[in-house]
């Protein structure tokens, strides 16, 4: 059973790069596999694209947009093999990449995940590995100091002290357990999903793949990376022509996910922050309008945009407790 591969993809807007994430599968040399795309009501040409390939898949369209975690749940239900793939469709397997995760997954039967080396395509290292979320982690992220931390001369100051919280810091060149993987292309085996239940769909979109590592973790299941499996990763191609509706996605996917396994404190703590710099970030657009730069109208529609995340930090705060707010929509 655990010869038979399922590569399971996500589509929204996808057009520009699911000819080549279809084609270096087809050219992973394979005997037993199946593919099943999920389009989540592109408005591109993502379908018309998929079916030129002419390679033989399943594709299953929603008629509307239900998130990562729903579509991705919905296309692991359409397949029966024993291993299943979850490939992001702005990523492109390398030669022999899938034999190497499925050797490593072999290889003990306590890995339950393995995860591959990515890079972008110009062959830089992407983070292919991390910790499981830390405040400090999210801090960064949040205040935007992610560049300075990773700027030279933080690396040779305190690299040794950040290695453990930043995976650009790891040179990912040795196979290891890991907290989670970067959820680009994941081997998972279908008797661990199963019994994890798959993906949990209150996260809408981001911060599902850590929250099914640190679930199979709790069951006893190792994560694996895999450095001699490799791919290549055109980050962020879907988001990328709706970056509002992303940044809103990842905190409130942010705020479920430290409401589900963080403490209270860690909860307040990241929860502030992200009222701190969404009313920072909004009172800079103020000014924005009030300057001229931007439509009085555009602003209006971004606070409505914002609101969600305004709503659920506060309530937060105000409970002292974790939240539990399904993520809005990843749409227009």
């Amino acid at each position: 059973m655990e010869d038979s591969i399922a590569f399971v993809i996500v589509t929204f807007n996808s057009g520009q790069t699911i000819e080549r994430c279809l084609g270096s599968i087809a050219s992973q040399g394979l005997s037993r596999w199946q593919i099943v795309v999920v389009d989540n009501a592109s408005s591109d040409n993502t379908v018309e694209q998929i079916r030129a390939t002419g390679i033989s898949l399943t594709l299953l369209q929603n008629d509307r947009n239900r998130g990562f975690a729903a579509a991705c749940n919905r296309g692991v239900a359409a397949t029966s093999a024993g291993l299943i793939i979850l490939v992001n469709p702005d990523a492109r397997l390398g030669a022999g990449a899938v034999e190497e995760l499925r050797s490593a997954l072999r290889s003990d039967e306590r890995i339950g995940i393995v995860g591959p080396r990515l890079a972008s395509p110009d062959g830089e290292l992407l983070p292919s590995a991390y910790r499981f979320p830390t405040v400090f982690q999210e801090l960064a992220f949040l205040l935007r100091l992610k560049p300075l931390l990773t700027s030279r001369p933080f690396r040779w100051a305190f690299g040794s002290v950040l290695a453990s919280r930043f995976g650009q810091f790891d040179p990912h060149l040795r196979r290891r357990r890991v907290d989670t993987i970067v959820g680009a292309c994941m081997l998972i085996r279908r008797s661990v999903w199963e019994m994890l239940g798959g993906l949990d769909e209150s996260f809408f979109l981001f911060y599902e793949e850590k929250d099914l590592c640190m679930r199979a973790h709790d069951a006893g299941f190792w994560t694996v990376f895999v450095p001699e499996a490799h791919a290549v990763h055109e980050v962020g191609v879907s988001t990328r022509s709706n970056e509002l509706a992303a940044a809103i996605a990842k905190r409130m996917s942010m705020m479920r996910y430290y409401s589900k396994h963080k403490s209270i404190a860690a909860n307040i703590v990241i929860r502030a922050a992200i009222l701190v710099t969404t009313f920072s970030h909004l009172l800079v657009e103020a000014l924005a309008v009030a300057t001229g730069r931007l439509p009085r109208a555009e602003l209006g529609y971004r606070l409505r945009r914002w609101r969600p995340v305004v709503r659920e930090a506060l309530s937060t705060m105000r409970r002292g407790e974790s939240g539990r707010a399904k993520p809005g929509p990843f749409s227009a």
